[in-house]
């Protein structure tokens, strides 16, 4: 009996009610529209696997058709904390700054539901990014209405964003009350057996 009840303790202490994101396609968009009409420099990473790595860390341009340098910005997200950390890794100047994180793949029925920025030194001046998401995608925009902004080598900026509960997932609170009761009952018919 004792056995049983550890080994149901242990399995559903450790069982997560939560799930995460497993895999995604990773864009950087940087352009200088007042500068050139061609089209931004992009860097691009699809269908990555998002674990402990940086997901998006590429140098080189999946596409670059006004000649842009600069831009590279690696994009690292971390499926335990639900974190989005960007790190410019050059101090090149932009108008305007995309990245999209898109088709989203999570390991159970879940779905995005919100973002915030929770730190932000990527750019000089400081701008405040927009962000934006669906259900299985999200967008982070930096612009300058006038003049240009430049990238801080090193610097970063973090932002969290939140998941919905996956369907059919017992809060660990209510699964650890229904343990309770279960062993309680089978007490109870040990006791009346006895």
């Amino acid at each position: 009996m004792k056995k049983i009840i550890g080994f149901l303790s242990t399995l559903v202490l450790s069982t997560s009610a939560l799930a995460t994101v497993v895999r995604a396609d990773f864009r950087n968009e940087g352009d200088l529209p007042n500068n050139s009409a061609l089209g931004p420099v992009v860097f691009e990473s699809l269908n990555q696997a998002i674990d402990a790595g940086i997901e998006l860390q590429t140098t080189t341009p999946s596409s670059n058709p006004s000649g842009f340098l600069g831009g590279v910005v690696y994009v690292d997200v971390n499926p335990t904390s639900n974190t989005i950390t960007l790190t410019a890794q050059d101090a090149l100047d932009f108008q305007t700054f995309v990245v999209k994180i898109s088709n989203v793949v999570f390991d159970s029925a879940q779905a995005i539901t919100g973002m915030s920025l929770v730190s932000n030194g990527l750019t000089t001046p400081t701008l405040t990014p927009i962000l934006g998401f669906t259900n299985n995608s999200m967008t982070i925009s930096f612009s300058i209405a006038t003049g240009e902004f430049d990238f801080l080598q090193g610097g970063s900026a973090v932002f969290d964003f939140t998941l919905s509960e996956p369907a059919g997932t017992v809060p660990v609170p209510a699964t650890a009350a229904l343990l309770f009761l279960g062993l309680v009952g089978i007490a109870k018919v040990r006791r009346s057996r006895k």
